[in-house]
């Protein structure tokens, strides 16, 4: 339990690092006003900025270079999306 403590801030926005692939609290999207270039450019910005996680992957005895799995996509969505709130939701933006 103290471990888990000494991870928590203390105080919230004190110019302590955002969480890993959040974007800030204004650059956050909307589904009603999407800018599907900003959207491109926010997922594929380094996670430290608020992208999602790219790396490596092997799949099929294949290396697929710098990508992302598609439960790292939907998290992401509810997470810089300010209306979803869930991952049916994150799951049906990704469908259209």
């Amino acid at each position: 339990m103290s471990a888990e403590l000494e991870t928590l801030p203390l105080v919230e926005g004190l110019g302590l690092p955002r969480p890993r692939g959040q974007l800030l609290e204004s650059e956050r999207f909307r589904k009603a006003k999407l800018d599907i270039a900003g959207l491109a450019e926010a997922i594929q910005s380094p996670v430290e900025r608020g992208g999602v996680r790219m790396q490596n992957r092997r799949w099929h005895f294949r290396l697929h270079y710098n990508c992302f799995i598609g439960s790292d996509m939907t998290t992401w969505l509810i997470e810089n999306f300010e209306d979803i709130d869930t991952r049916e939701e994150a799951v049906e933006l990704e469908t259209c």
